[in-house]
Parts: structure tokens; sequence; C-alpha cells
């Protein structure tokens, strides 16, 4: 089975030969609440727990993308708990658009019904519940494919997909004014409907309290798109897009880049060849390319370290990733990074899914790369302690929502000046047992015999060298 991972959408105007557009009709904003909790709860069981969330992660996602599909849409993006939706209108004729608006909003009720009555996901490590709110607006929508500017190495990524514009900035607009449970639509997208419905006035929206006559589905509501593979290993590794590992908990270095001003149309090709350069030398994953919300104006980056796979170098090469983007980025950047264990897997449904991370360090970057300042690059304890090649400030404690306490930040200032490396001087702790083992696997060299291999494994940052 391959993973979705690119829209189609995309994938067949890539195929085209287009690499950017535009286009008309609705966004739907969905915002699901309750990632967080079960992720902590989850980890605690190991392997196991990670099967389970793998699991309930699937159950809440994909009636919801089914139904978007259902309704003509198609997924742009994740963000997060959240995911953006577009449903197009097929050309600029009126009745089309408004169709598509209907759809879109027809899609959006049966979401926040199914969020309202269905959202509770019981396992066998307890129940979890869920909740969400949707939000809808209408206008334009921008695209665009960023590419590199030559081959890499194989199975490196060598493009990255972009969606904006007013309907898609309207929508997550919106967020902030509904409560869970909810769904908001802007007045232009009431406007839209044919059909009976019933808003209340909302300050800056109208919130939907019923819809009448909603839309049927579409024949082909059940049919699984089949993108053209070679084009999808552009955005992602082949090896990650037929992987058979739904999702496991592993260390993860996180970093949220954000420019905080426009990127010039005549230097978007040159910063696309660099990133994608640095991120093939740094060994980077480039999750997604997208706001997080409404205080990360310009584009925002997400990308890992440790995920989908991993080194003991994980914190040193995403310093020293952002630090040469820093210095090649015709427009200022900020970033904030954590290393910490997350929930490493797909998150979606078969139609259409993400490889992300869940984790309360993954959320707590977010909010360091919106706190930081231009040109600043904000890391946690975890991140200052294990750059062995950068040097690190303490820039105080800072409280961030939805963190239980207020947090030390470091800055990042620089690359240390590079000295000779030394052989270890430092003591073993414990592994008494291993040493053992290790030195009766030796001892036959010394009578000029041959010992056989010895295997050291374990995750990244165990303490192997």
């Amino acid at each position: 089975m391959i993973h979705h991972l690119t829209p189609d959408f995309l994938l067949d105007r890539l195929a085209r030969g287009e690499r950017s557009g535009r286009l008309d009709g609705a966004c739907v904003f969905v915002d699901i609440s309750g990632f967080t909790p079960l992720t902590l709860a989850l980890m605690e069981h190991g392997t196991e727990g990670a099967e389970v969330l793998a699991g309930v992660l699937a159950a809440v996602f994909t009636p919801l993308i089914d139904t978007v599909y259902a309704h003509g849409g198609f997924i742009a993006g994740f963000a997060g708990d959240a995911f953006k939706a577009v449903f197009p209108a097929a050309n600029d004729d009126a009745a089309v658009a408004a169709s598509a608006v209907a759809h879109a909003v027809t899609a959006a009720w049966a979401m926040g019904e199914h969020l309202r009555h269905a959202a509770a996901q019981t396992t066998r490590f307890g129940t979890f519940a869920f909740s969400g709110k949707v939000c809808v607006a209408a206008g334009a929508v921008h695209w665009e494919v960023w590419q590199a500017d030559g081959p890499l190495a194989a199975d490196a990524q060598q493009a990255a997909y972009v969606f904006g514009g007013p309907a898609l900035d309207a929508a997550m607009q919106l967020d902030p004014l509904a409560a869970r449970g909810e769904v908001v639509l802007t007045a232009a997208v009431a406007a839209h409907m044919a059909q009976p419905l019933q808003t209340a006035a909302r300050e800056g929206g109208l919130l939907l309290t019923r819809l009448d006559a909603p839309l049927p589905a579409s024949e082909d509501a059940g049919h699984t798109p089949a993108g053209d593979p070679a084009l999808a290993a552009h955005f992602f590794p082949s090896a990650l897009l037929n992987s058979t590992v739904q999702g496991e908990f592993r260390r993860v270095t996180t970093a949220f880049v954000n420019l905080t001003g426009t990127l010039p149309a005549a230097a978007r090709d040159d910063f696309a060849a660099t990133l994608f350069r640095l991120l093939a030398q740094y060994d980077g994953f480039l999750g997604r390319v997208g706001r997080i919300g409404g205080k990360d104006d310009g584009h925002t980056f997400l990308l890992f370290w440790g995920a989908p796979t991993g080194s003991e170098r994980d914190v040193d090469r995403a310093l020293g990733f952002l630090l040469d983007m820093q210095a090649a980025s015709p427009v200022a950047l900020r970033a904030g990074v954590t290393t910490h264990l997350a929930y490493a897997g797909f998150v979606g449904a078969p139609r259409r899914e993400e490889y992300t991370c869940y984790g309360s360090y993954v959320n707590l970057a977010a909010r360091q790369v919106i706190a930081a300042a231009a040109h600043e690059i904000w890391v946690d304890a975890a991140t200052a302690t294990a750059a062995r090649d950068f040097t690190t400030v303490a820039h105080g404690t800072h409280t961030f929502k939805g963190m239980d306490a207020a947090r030390p930040i470091f800055l990042v200032t620089g690359r240390r000046a590079r000295t000779q490396a030394r052989a270890y001087d430092g003591h073993m702790v414990g592994r008494t047992r291993e040493l053992a083992r290790l030195d009766a696997a030796v001892a036959p060299i010394f009578r000029r015999s041959f010992g056989g291999m010895v295997i050291v494994r374990g995750e990244a940052g165990m303490g192997k060298s």
C-alpha cells in the first residue's frame, strides 16, 4: 500500500507541467483537540501504546477526511491537530462556485455533527475524548510547488507544496471565534447558500446552528485516487511512501521555521534550491510548509530530525541546517527547536495522510517560533544540552499556552570553534552486565583467535558510543 502524502490535485497539475496556480472555491479548517493527552498517556506503554495510538488517530481522522472527499473536496494540508480542506469550483460560473460552497458547508456540518456526537475513542488503556471546531470561508486559493534545481542524493526530498490565499487565511482567522463543537462561517459563505440554514451572529462571522437539505455525497465517494508514484517521490522518500510501519515512539528534534516576511517571487527558486540542498546535506525531513495559525505570517516550515530516520547527531544537524538557512535566506527567519520523545507516524486516512510527529514538545516548538523575534533560534533545555558543535545562551524562562509550567529557553548564538577531538575521559555508570559481555567477546583476540562479531543496538542518544 502506498501512502498518499501529496494531494492528487497537485500531482495531476505537476504532470501537466504546472508549478503554480489559482482556484476559486471554499475552504474548511477543522481543528481537533485531544491528541496531546492521548499521546502522553500512551507513551507509557511503548510499542503497544504506539500501535493503539495509530489506531485512534485513524479512527478520528478517517470519517472526517472521507467526508471531505465525498463532497468534492481534497485535503490541502495538515496543521498538527488540524487540517485544511479545499472545495474547488470547476470553473468561473457563479452556479458552479455556489455548488462548491454548498458542498463545503454540507461537509462542515457533517464533520461538526460527528465531532459533537462520536468523538470519544475507547481503547484497552482507557477512553479518550476528542472535540473539534469547523470554520468555512470562500474565495481564492493559491498553490505553488517548490522544487530543487538539480538532482540530489537518492531518495532525498526534492519538492514541497504550498497552499495559501484569502480563502484559507479567512478560514483560519475564524478559528479563535469558534468554540468546541461549533461550525462558523463567513458572511460570504452564507450569501452563497441556496439551501435553508439558520445562523446566529458571531463577531467576525456566523455560527451555523442548523442546515436543512444537505447535499448528497458524490458517486465516487469511496474511490481512492492513485497519483503518479514517481512524482510523489519528489515530495517524500519512496521508502516512506511504501512504509509498513504505521507509527512508533522516537526521540525527535523538531524545528518550526518561520519566514517573517513575504518571500519575493524572484527569489523563490533560489530559496527552494538552497532549502533542498541543505535538507539533503543535514539529513533533515521536511514535513510541510504552511501557516500554523494567525501569528505566523509568511511561510512556516515543519522539520524533523530523528524521524523517519535518526542519528546521534540529530541536534547538531538541525542547528547546522538552521544557521546555514538563516545565512542564505533573503527574508529574516526565526525558529523554535525542541528535542524529546514523540509519536512519529502517519496521520489521516487511506485517501490522504501526513507523516508527522505528535507530542507536547512538538507543540512547544510551535509556541517557541511564534514567541521568537526575527533572526532568533529558540531551543529548549534538552536541545541546548545536546548541542555539541554550537553555542547557546540562557534566555530566561517563558510561559507558553498549553504547557503546564514555565520553560527555560536558550538562544543559539553560533558554532563552536573547531578543536581536536580528545578521547573520552569520563566514567561509565552502570552497564556492568553489558561491559562484561563485551569483555568476554573480545577476549579471544588476545589469544590470536577470532572473536566473532558484536552488535550494539539502541535508539539514537541512548549512549551506544
